[in-house]
């Protein structure tokens, strides 16, 4: 993601506080020649409005279900001649889509940010911009239901509420008949869990832009920025209504520091080109405390075979050893990027030109990470023994060339443009510097490279009522970075993450993008996709649970799995979407009202990595709708919404239950949910 020229490494944040956006591009493909970091599949490019030199701003207020708020703003206008700034607001947030059975709601939040924007305009040549942004941001977050409930996890959950007196309607699932066959609790977005997850950042940045004409109309184009971004999170994974373990304080800061300098020549000739430079600089640490918790910690799998072995007496004080402090770890990274690029257009005619494009990539990346387990203090818990990685320094570098070529031909007579590109991309290689667990997961995974092959049309039709785009592309994927979970062999049962390198993944397919203005009332505009999404080649993969997945066993080591031939998580074969428009006057008035509904559909797909049978998602039926009332001279909108109108109930995503080895509950399985129908109601103001 890119932000008003920025490279964005942790997009939490932002994505949300979109506000006051000029234009948002989604650009396929590598696109490294041009944009800093290497982009090796595509990028989101953001901008902001800029400060006008005439006055204006905007104010609006919403409210709907969910205790749904929304705040938001702007004024523009000019300070001096040469000056002129722009101000940005916003606060937003929900008490939660999910209700707790215990009373109150989760996985809300609440934002609130703010943006600033100088525009100095010091000559004729020379324009510098300048921006900075505050986003601070709370979510309670991320509490799931039980979709499959083991017979493991019923045995434990009756033990524990005989053992400690409590309520077991209240505190644990039970299997309701919904859920996978019938197994799980259900699953109507209500949650066993607590609500004490709890995640607060803080995301900012200051940036400068200078654009000055210096030689012979060459164009000299600064951007040199820094950002920060700042975690504490406060962690729970057992999805109960009473404590076991909990990953408070963990602490993540990233710094970036950026400066890209390109020199453009004149771009009304036959040969034009652009050449420049970037560095890039990224200082992360984190930090990642456990701790297990009573009173469910006394009846663990873990403690209940210290009991059975002799270790810890069966009283309330021998088992009351679990609870306590059990690892520490952390983990420092610097990571520096240096390129060189350029790119060269030769325009044969008005109609017809070819870019070509070339980079040269130096990545040093050094990660440090510490570990310490608390057993001196607490020698009836060793339960951080079971999670294997000691501390280490590793480090890894690349050199990288990539490139990009580009044609395009304009049609004389009318506004359609044909083009065809082909491209190679480059992901730096990294170290899994995060706490990870046991031997057999490589420290550090290699670099990805890809190649994009597209070809397609842009064009308006019907006096330039009708729009439509058609691009045909292939992606291969070599060394794909592929964020996977623990191996099945992991023995405590017990799953976290790591990046791997997938061997190959292959995407092509075609997308069609549309927009008729069929009456001067009535506007269609939709756009629809097919991939076809394969692994070449994908060996060694972490296994889902015996028994909930149907991929074939690797043929070097069983105990992992083969993905060749399957297609990638999140990748659903056909997507579409309509959205049908009607404005009109209201009655006699100069006011217009106003309605739109939009039908989203996205194929059957998996949302877990391994493969699990029960994140399995099916296709899917999405309604949305809008109406409302524009006042005259658009000076004030009330607008209205529903979102999901049908309620449907799917899958966002599913995992494997965690800590599940010690707690014991082994082989469930959480669903976390969409958001369910949500509604409100909008109003705006332009002063």
């Amino acid at each position: 993601m890119y932000l008003d020229g920025v490279y964005i490494p942790r997009q939490a944040g932002l994505i949300n506080s979109l506000t006051d956006i000029q234009t948002v591009e989604l650009l396929r493909g590598p696109q490294g020649t041009l944009y800093g970091v290497n982009t090796p599949a595509g990028l989101l490019n953001v901008n902001t409005r800029r400060p006008t030199d005439e006055f204006e701003g905007q104010f609006s207020i919403g409210r709907g279900n969910f205790e749904a708020h929304k705040v938001s703003g702007f004024i523009s206008g000019g300070l001096t001649d040469n000056l002129a700034g722009r101000l940005t607001f916003w606060d937003a947030g929900n008490d939660g889509h999910t209700e707790l059975v215990q009373g109150g709601n989760t996985n809300g939040f609440n934002e609130t940010g703010v943006r600033a924007k100088l525009l100095w305009t010091p000559s004729d040549t020379a324009e510098i911009e300048f921006i900075i942004d505050y986003t601070e941001h709370e979510t309670q977050c991320c509490d799931g239901e039980w979709a499959d409930i083991s017979d493991e996890a019923l045995a434990t959950f009756d033990r524990m509420a005989t053992n400690l007196g409590l309520d077991r309607d209240l505190v644990f699932p039970s299997r309701t008949g919904d859920g996978f066959m019938g197994r799980g609790e259900n699953i109507n977005h209500e949650s066993f869990a607590d609500g004490d997850g709890l995640e607060e950042f803080q995301h900012w940045g200051i940036s400068a832009r200078a654009d000055v004409d210096v030689f012979a109309e060459h164009t000299l184009t600064v951007v040199a920025a820094t950002r920060r971004w700042d975690s504490d999170q406060n962690q729970e994974n057992d999805e109960l209504g009473a404590n076991f373990s909990v990953f408070p304080n963990q602490i993540e800061d990233q710094k970036t520091y950026s400066l890209e300098a390109r020199l453009a020549s004149p771009q009304d000739q036959f040969f034009t080109y652009l050449v420049g430079a970037f560095i890039y600089d990224n200082d992360s640490d984190f930090v990642q405390q456990s701790r297990l918790l009573a009173p469910l910690c006394l009846y663990s799998r873990n403690t209940e075979q210290r009991v059975a072995s002799g270790a810890i007496p069966d009283t309330t004080e021998g088992r009351s050893g679990c609870e306590g402090w059990w690892r520490h770890d952390s983990w420092t990274q610097e990571w520096t990027s240096l390129a060189v690029f350029a790119e060269a257009t030769f325009n044969f005619t008005e109609q017809f030109d070819v870019s070509v494009g070339l980079r040269a990539t130096r990545d040093d990346k050094e990660a440090e990470k510490d570990s310490l387990q608390y057993d001196a203090q607490t020698p009836q818990n060793d339960f951080g023994a079971n999670f294997g990685t000691s501390s280490f320094v590793d480090d890894v570098d690349n050199t990288e060339t990539t490139w990009s070529a580009t044609a395009r031909y304009f049609f004389e007579e009318s506004p359609i443009m044909l083009f065809a590109r082909v491209a190679k991309g480059y992901k730096s290689p990294g170290i899994n510097a995060r706490p990870i667990r046991f031997d057999t997961i490589p420290r550090t995974f290699g670099p990805e490279e890809s190649i994009n092959v597209e070809v397609g049309m842009k064009s308006l039709f019907w006096n330039d009522r009708a729009l439509l785009n058609l691009t045909l592309y292939q992606n291969n994927f070599e060394d794909l970075q592929q964020i996977a979970a623990n191996p099945q062999a992991d023995p405590t049962g017990a799953l976290g993450t790591f990046v791997q390198n997938a061997g190959e993944l292959e995407h092509k397919g075609v997308e069609l993008e549309y927009q008729l203005l069929l009456t001067d009332w009535l506007t269609v505009s939709g756009s629809a996709a097919y991939l076809d999404s394969e692994y070449k080649e994908f060996r060694g993969t972490p296994c889902a649970r015996a028994g909930f997945h149907d991929v074939p066993a690797d043929p070097i080591n069983p105990a992992l799995c083969d993905q060749t031939g399957l297609p990638a998580t999140y990748a659903p074969e056909l997507r579409h979407n309509t959205t049908i428009a009607v404005r009109f006057p209201l009655g006699d008035t100069n006011m217009e009202w106003f309605a739109q509904w939009s039908a989203i559909y996205t194929d059957e797909l998996d949302t877990a990595a391994d493969k699990d049978i029960r994140a399995f998602r099916d296709e899917l039926w999405l309604h949305d709708v809008a109406f409302g009332i524009d006042g005259p001279d658009d000076k004030w909108e009330i607008r209205g919404w529903v979102k999901n109108a049908t309620d449907r109930e799917y899958i966002y995503f599913g995992v494997d239950s965690s800590v599940s080895g010690n707690i014991g509950t082994r082989g469930s399985f959480f669903h976390y949910l969409g958001n369910p129908r949500t509604y409100g109601l909008d109003f705006t103001y332009n002063l």
